[in-house]
């Protein structure tokens, strides 16, 4: 087999004579989806990837502004293609911004009123210079309450964990407060705040190494909130944001590749329909873009940010005031305890644990639309003991994304160029941590005919290197919680549309693992046709072998030793292991080789079929198989045999427009993520369930939008197999299944939004 290089001179050959590129962001599956909850299901279903998945929701958070945004970010919408996003920033500035999105179709002749329905939940438009009326805004307010049964508390006592519901809390509706302004085409302001239960403030006892914390009913957090002020020569905004530069490597709160930039929270959380805070900067930047050097421009940035980050309490670890490596097992240190009124809590947020400053920027020197090189960096600044009571910055250990080192920061140059059909691009970034370097290297090399896309992508990470600004395109090694640390990497991707009716994709991508020196692969095919503009059909395969013993703590298959040693208590910071013959354990590894050998292999496939209507609507079924290594066990000719455990759902999506400004959709769920039993034991639970949802969005003159959403599910009896209570030679499981209330119980949701805009 020829390596991936060998196949570039053909591939020159055979574009030769063909015209400039015109395919589009070439996404798993096609992106036709009103709201979040539409994307989300996109990936659940696994027709989306992470990455692919990162960068929708990312483009939720923070749309793209068609009337400021370049070529690089109006890509990476849904159904624009390189030709169309040029054609787009061409006529902007040829003939002015456009005055609302459907002027876009009107005067760009590649923009069609299909293409502005798909990228329509992913954009925004500024208010133009001079327009009238000179005020323009929007208000936002969001209802959501979770309906879910309490597991019933058995034995209880005070030092046993609970949860928020088993305690009697989390019971309140969460609600979104958001408005946003646009003034005089050059000033924004946008708020955005939460009113739901939580922890409101937290304490640490050090004698007893116990948090103590308060519950709030409900907790007003106002998250989202900005000044900006955006004029020819430059911007600046003051309050909360996102960056990212290059390919994200350096500096980077965003998802997605290829954005350049600052950006903020669309007023009202944007398109999404959960309430979640926000994960970006807090302080000032500014900007001064297009500052002439000879036939160049140079872009200046400047950001600065100072803000408490909350943790989720399993990424947090007492380390009696030492030094240790969170990606060192032999270091592991134990979970603190947290009590609410005389009770112990689990599955805890804490509430602004550390502090992180932050000062950098980047400088880039355009030299035109797709050729620029630039520098980014920041230094920062790591604070452990905001908490009250934390005195010693060792005293807790960070076992997710942040580096344990007061001081740290990253440099780093990224660049791009192009010409033809070819782009090239790459970043380079230097970790600077504990007086210790470590590098990393991302290179993207794209051919992109009329009839197709070729990726090429290569990829390095140090094992030290922890930048957690870090989004770069890559595996998300969770080693340490750290994105792509550790880890060397090649992808091809490759991608043949002869016509618009049908399409080929496939993608390999093989990651080695540094430290362990162990290899992970993916791989993924899709098949996409419309062979009547009526009728769609797509489906998509994807086979995964990963470690994920040292790729995930969470994940217990793959190896039979750790479900064996896992008998470990604490005290102190002192471990206590369980003593097992060494005999004893050889003879069940060797019992078990199957699962050994089966390490982190996941197989899945997924199809669709879907009916659609320009007028009417359309109506969609997917259906998805997977086969993950998991460690079941089966019953077969009298004795039990390790094998992959089996799952699968099936999925109704309909969507109605009995009206202009009427969208009903609605759908219906069946799932079962372990057909041949639930599984007792393991990483992977195996729930039965089956759901619907109906959803009716309203839109009065454009101005006003109202959306009510409620789903009702119901868990379904899913008994363990003989194999799963427990098989000789194994440690036996005391499990006998016998459902109560809980385990066949009724869940569901109701969701309720109004926006207006002014």
């Amino acid at each position: 087999m020829k390596p991936a290089w060998a196949i570039v001179p053909a591939l020159v050959a055979l574009v030769a004579v063909l015209p400039s590129p015109a395919h589009a962001r070439n996404y798993s599956t096609d992106i036709d989806v009103l709201d979040e909850q539409e994307l989300r299901q996109l990936y659940y279903d696994g027709l989306l990837d992470d990455e692919e998945f990162e960068i929708l929701l990312g483009l939720f958070d923070t749309p793209v502004d068609i009337n400021t945004s370049g070529r690089q970010d109006l890509y990476q919408l849904p159904g624009v293609s390189d030709a169309v996003a040029s054609a787009i920033v061409d006529e902007r500035v040829a003939n002015g911004v456009y005055a609302f999105l459907d002027d876009v179709a009107a005067r760009v002749e590649e923009v069609d009123k299909e293409l502005l329905d798909l990228i329509r939940p992913f954009v925004l438009l500024r208010l133009p210079k001079g327009s009238s009326p000179a005020v323009r805004g929007n208000f936002d307010f969001g209802l959501y309450k979770a309906f879910e049964s309490r597991r019933p508390l058995v034995d209880d006592h005070p030092g046993k964990s609970h949860s928020a519901r088993q305690l009697g809390y989390d019971n309140w509706p969460a609600m979104m407060f958001a408005g946003g302004a646009e003034l005089f085409g050059w000033l924004d302001i946008g708020l955005a705040a939460t009113v739901q239960e939580g922890m409101s403030s937290i304490a640490y006892e050090p004698a007893s190494q116990d948090f103590y914390g308060t519950w709030g009913t409900p907790v007003f957090r106002p998250h989202t909130g900005y000044i900006r002020v955006q004029r020819p020569k430059g911007e600046v905004l003051l309050g909360t944001y996102d960056v990212h530069f290059g390919h994200g490597l350096v500096l980077s709160t965003l998802s997605g590749r290829d954005r350049h930039g600052l950006y903020v929270r669309r007023a009202g959380i944007g398109g999404s329909d959960s309430i979640r805070e926000h994960s970006g900067l807090i302080g000032i930047t500014a900007r001064a873009p297009s500052v002439p050097v000879g036939r160049a421009t140079l872009d200046l940035t400047a950001v600065g940010s100072i803000r408490d980050y909350d943790q989720y309490v399993g990424y947090v670890g007492l380390s009696d005031g030492e030094d240790l490596d969170p990606a060192d097992p032999a270091t592991l240190a134990p979970g603190p305890r947290i009590w609410v009124d005389g009770q112990r809590t689990a599955y805890m947020t804490m509430p602004r644990v550390f502090r992180v400053g932050l000062v950098g920027g980047n400088v880039a020197l355009r030299f035109n639309r797709r050729t620029a090189i630039g520098v980014t960096g920041y230094g920062a600044f790591l604070d452990k003991a905001v908490i009250e009571g934390v005195e010693d910055q060792n005293t807790l250990l960070l076992r997710q994304r942040w580096p344990n080192d007061p001081g740290f920061g990253t440099v780093g140059v990224h660049g791009s160029f192009g010409v033809w059909l070819f782009d090239l691009s790459a970043e380079y970034g230097l970790f600077l941590s504990q007086g210790v370097a470590a590098n990393a290297f991302f290179f993207v090399a794209e051919m992109e005919p009329a009839w197709g896309e070729f990726v090429l992508a290569l990829r390095h990470y140090d094992e030290g290197y922890g930048n957690p600004f870090n989004r770069g395109e890559s595996n998300a090694d969770q080693l340490a919680g750290n994105r792509a640390r550790n880890e060397q990497g090649i992808r091809f991707q490759a991608t043949i549309a002869p016509d618009k009716k049908f399409e080929v994709r496939a993608r390999v991508d093989l990651a080695r693992n540094i430290r362990y020196d162990v290899l992970d692969l993916n791989v993924r095919g899709r098949l996409r046709g419309t062979p009547v503009p009526w009728l769609q059909l797509g489906g998509n395969v994807a086979f995964t072998n990963q470690n994920l013993e040292i790729n995930g703590r969470e994940h217990t298959y793959g190896s039979l030793l750790r479900s064996v040693v896992s008998d470990v208590s604490y005290a102190g910071s002192n471990v206590i292991e369980l003593e097992v013959d060494a005999d004893e354990l050889e003879d069940l590894l060797l019992s078990a080789d199957r699962a050994v050998s089966h390490a982190g292999e996941k197989i899945s496939w997924a199809g669709q079929v879907k009916l659609q209507h320009k007028k009417l609507g359309n109506v969609t079924v997917r259906y998805k198989q997977d086969f993950t290594d998991n460690r079941k066990t089966f019953l077969r000719n009298g004795a039990c045999e390790t094998d992959m455990q089996r799952g699968h759902s099936v999925r109704f999506i309909g969507r109605l427009k009995p009206t202009k400004s009427t969208t009903i959709a609605g759908g219906a769920a069946w799932f079962d993520e372990d057909w041949d039993g639930d599984k007792s034991n393991g990483a992977e639970n195996g729930p039965s369930a089956a759901l619907g949802y109906l959803q009716v969005e309203q839109k009065i003159k454009n101005k006003v939008k109202f959306k009510l959403r409620g789903s009702l599910g119901r868990r379904l009896e899913d008994p363990p197999s003989v194999c799963d209570e427990g098989r000789e030679g194994l440690p036996s499981y005391d499990y006998t299944y016998e459902p109560d209330e809980f385990d066949t119980r009724f869940f569901g949701e109701l969701l309720f939004r109004m926006s207006m805009k002014f």
